[in-house]
């Protein structure tokens, strides 16, 4: 509470007190004889520079409400005190109405970020179902021997990034070393990576012997990657091809340098980041705000000044 004094009141006492009238207050705080005050939570500081002092009143109560007087003449001359009114609201801590709205955002943004990875596990899956298919059984090239048949496997990949080869081969064959080679294998220059390489320059693999499938990772895909690769199976006499796959190598559509059109793929998986950390932002900050006002509120209220 700021109150203003006559610039020829600056030695004079300074006083704050409470009552409907100032002719019945009762002087709540003063600037000569504060040892003796009622209540300590009242502090007076004049500032005489400005021929005004403020009073401040600390863990306000109920009962603190009401009409207060503060001037510097004891006489009450009109014009050398001022009048204040205070009053106050007591707002009864109720947690639901913090609690519920917090509740409400977390359900909403909970739902949104669901249904946006689901909406890109579907777009996914369309796009895995357009180029990740499995052909019928077709003829090899006389090159493998009496093998007839093999799957052909169509992988898709992006530039800059991976594509996994997953080949599966029958029954009896798990210890057997298996590799991935290029264009017709028909020298060991064609083998990109084996078994028992593990990983060799951009190319990885590795075998499930409990699924019977092994797959070969390329990185770092460019154009060059692009073509006829075939998975295969060291064995004696000729070599077991359980697969043909055909490599396809395109440019990162998430945002096209040209056309600056995104892929509704890579604008789901943001949107759906970004939900992720709203929604982290949302939960910690209604909690913080409940601890605070249960660390601040006493007997479930808190005393809000008008």
């Amino acid at each position: 509470m700021q109150c203003p004094y006559p610039p020829q009141h600056g030695t004079n006492r300074k006083f704050l007190c409470k009552g409907d009238h100032h002719r019945n207050c009762t002087d709540m705080v003063t600037s000569q004889n504060s040892s003796g005050q009622s209540d300590v939570r009242f502090t007076l500081l004049d500032d005489v520079s400005s021929s005004s002092f403020s009073v401040t009143i600390t863990e306000l109560k109920a009962g603190d409400a009401g009409t207060y007087w503060c001037g510097s003449d004891s006489q009450w001359t009109f014009g050398n005190y001022t009048k204040i009114q205070l009053s106050l609201d007591v707002v009864v801590f109720n947690p639901v109405v913090f609690i519920v709205p917090a509740a409400l955002k977390f359900i909403l943004l909970f739902v949104l970020v669901v249904t946006c990875k689901y909406k890109c596990h579907k777009a996914q899956e369309i796009i895995v179902r357009k180029e990740f298919f499995i052909d019928l059984r077709l003829p090899y090239s006389a090159v493998r021997g009496e093998q007839v048949d093999a799957e052909i496997i169509h992988v898709f990949g992006y530039e800059g990034k991976e594509a996994k080869v997953s080949c599966s081969y029958d029954e009896g064959y798990e210890s057997y070393e298996k590799y991935l080679c290029r264009n017709d294998c028909g020298s060991d220059d064609d083998v990109l990576i084996r078994t028992t390489q593990a990983q060799k320059n951009r190319y990885s693999i590795s075998d499930d012997k409990h699924k019977r499938v092994f797959t070969a990772t390329i990185s770092y895909l460019n154009q060059n990657d692009a073509g006829k690769y075939w998975c295969g199976v060291t064995r004696s006499g000729n070599d077991y091809y359980p697969a043909e796959v055909k490599l396809k190598v395109e440019k990162d559509t998430c945002c096209d340098s040209f056309t600056k059109v995104q892929d509704p793929v890579c604008i789901c998986d943001k949107l759906a980041a970004v939900l992720k950390h709203t929604l982290m932002k949302t939960v910690m900050l209604h909690f913080s705000y409940v601890v605070l006002l249960l660390l601040l509120c006493v007997n479930d209220e808190a005393i809000v000044i008008r």
